[in-house]
């Protein structure tokens, strides 16, 4: 009955969601967690954060529900709900996002921009360099190491470039191993 509980358990099915998609456990098994997801994403007397965590583990799913889910919680009024729709973006792999979470890398709230900078990693949309470029000068520590993050999963010669001069000589012993580990 704990709702902390249930929220927990949502993110925990996640993995085992991405096991079901990459077939490591059986389809069935993925096809059943997706639907309880689903059912919790879906029910409005739901608290926000088990809402939030069953939308961040569906991601994972193939189901061809999740994108009108992610768009649904992206429009949510709650902006808890906003935060995981970009992060179940990024989950999604599904490049029709990139544009919107390229926008949000832009979005004034931290919150926001933290995980737009790791959606944008996960798509490896390359389009999104050169904002994740500018944001290795952000004061913000969580979104600047984010950035360093995503730039190797985006890879290509213009985030290569960035982070091989992070890693030679920019700022402090910990950035440049941040960055020589993207770089690898």
């Amino acid at each position: 009955p704990s709702d902390a509980v249930r929220a927990s358990a949502a993110s925990a099915l996640g993995r085992f969601l991405f096991k079901c998609e990459i077939e490591e456990l059986p389809p069935e098994r993925g096809a059943e967690i997706a639907e309880r997801l689903i059912d919790l994403i879906n029910d409005e007397r739901a608290t926000v954060e088990l809402r939030r965590r069953a939308l961040e583990s569906a991601a994972f799913s193939s189901d061809e529900r999740l994108h009108s889910l992610i768009a649904r919680a992206y429009d949510d009024p709650e902006a808890l709900i906003r935060i995981s729709a970009i992060f179940a973006m990024g989950r999604s792999a599904d490049e029709s996002w990139s544009g919107t979470v390229r926008a949000e890398i832009r979005n004034p709230d931290p919150r926001f921009r933290f995980e737009a900078v790791r959606a944008a990693g996960e798509l490896a949309d390359r389009r999104a360099a050169p904002s994740l470029i500018a944001l290795l000068a952000e004061a913000d520590a969580e979104i600047r190491s984010a950035a360093i993050w995503s730039l190797g999963q985006v890879g290509g010669p213009v985030a290569r470039q960035a982070l091989q001069k992070l890693a030679a000589s920019g700022g402090s012993a910990a950035l440049r191993r941040e960055a020589r580990e993207a770089l690898a």
